[in-house]
């Protein structure tokens, strides 16, 4: 869908999407279609209402460009956690099914549903429309009063408690609330220089919750290649992050530029977590990505070689993968991250 930043193709696309959403009326309340309407069409048209939201949002945020689908314009009610099958029964019968959700409108049997993923997406979604001071105040409050099946102890994670395949919704929704504060972080580095340690930390959470997922999944014989879109997507940015910090101590041209280095069994909790999560990126634009986490990974491995040698030379990548990002003056992967062209994978290209 997205080729770079600079593609007029993407905000033509955007711009199209939210001119359909408008037109239709997706942005209105629609009780007045209730009575006239099938059941699953009314409960279809909040869930597309969410779905264009999210991607509103998603590549605002992510590309550095203003949204154009406002909340404060729109009723984007959250969607009832039910399957599609229950969606097309009689509206007498779907009544019934409501039964089963809670007073907050969650299913009351623990599971991953296409409901849940809406509802969490929306609830993030929502939030990057707020005050970058209150963002993170309002995610971990918002984290905490979801429902207990999708709630997720650090404590408890580290000691491996999750481990089975129900426990891949409190992982979907950690990460999605995650990545909030990773957006925070980031943009206070890109935009006013602050160099957290939240930044860090989000983004080992991230790639750690990733693998944690791909885990269960391997586990319950599900295919890894559902991860693709968030192993890209939201995994390459933290492990540049996380990558970018590591070189950090070894190469002299960045070393000003980052705070003090990692403790030292962060750090090695660090590398290992990276040394597993590139071997996931099969996909073609994100083993160009791991091709530079790996060569900072042996550099630092082997501190026998006082500097890090040309990267781009005597690796096996196209002429214009870079875009122009100086990696042997400045090693910015991010930079190159916020250029990418998305589309040249077929399993990324959702047009």
């Amino acid at each position: 869908m997205t080729e770079s930043r600079i593609d007029y193709r993407v905000w033509q696309k955007l711009g199209d999407l939210s001119t359909i959403v408008y037109a239709f009326g997706l942005h209105q309340s629609g009780e007045d279609i209730k009575e006239n309407f099938p059941f699953f069409l009314v409960k279809i048209r909040k869930r597309v209402m969410v779905c264009a939201y999210a991607i509103d949002k998603e590549l605002a945020i992510s590309l550095g460009r203003p949204p154009r689908i406002c909340s404060r314009y729109c009723c984007i009610p959250l969607p009832l956690d039910i399957s599609y099958d229950k969606m097309i029964i009689p509206q007498s019968e779907g009544e019934k099914e409501m039964q089963n959700l809670d007073a907050h409108g969650w299913n009351t049997e623990g599971g991953l549903t296409v409901g849940v993923r809406l509802r969490v997406v929306l609830l993030t979604s929502l939030l990057r429309e707020t005050r970058v001071e209150k963002l993170i105040q309002q995610s971990r409050q918002m984290q905490k009063d979801l429902p207990l099946f999708l709630q997720r102890s650090p404590e408890e994670a580290a000691a491996g408690a999750y481990r089975s395949a129900r426990d891949e919704g409190r992982a979907f929704a950690h990460i999605e609330f995650t990545y909030q504060e990773f957006l925070l972080h980031r943009i206070l580095l890109k935009r006013l220089g602050i160099n957290s340690r939240g930044l860090i930390e989000s983004s080992l959470e991230i790639v750690t919750t990733l693998l944690d997922i791909i885990a269960m999944q391997t586990q319950s014989a599900q295919l890894v290649a559902n991860m693709s879109w968030d192993l890209c997507y939201i995994g390459l940015p933290a492990a540049g992050i996380l990558t970018s910090k590591l070189l950090s101590g070894h190469s002299p041209q960045i070393s000003n530029l980052l705070p003090a280095p990692l403790p030292a069994n962060i750090r090695s909790f660090a590398i290992q977590k990276l040394n597993l999560f590139v071997s996931h990126l099969i996909f073609l634009i994100a083993q160009q990505g791991s091709r530079f986490i790996r060569r900072v990974l042996d550099h630092i491995i082997s501190p026998k070689y006082p500097q890090l040698p040309p990267v781009t030379p005597d690796i096996d990548l196209s002429e214009n993968w870079l875009d122009g990002c100086d990696l042997d003056g400045n090693l910015d992967f991010m930079a190159w991250l916020d250029n990418i062209h998305w589309a040249q994978d077929p399993l990324l290209n959702f047009t």
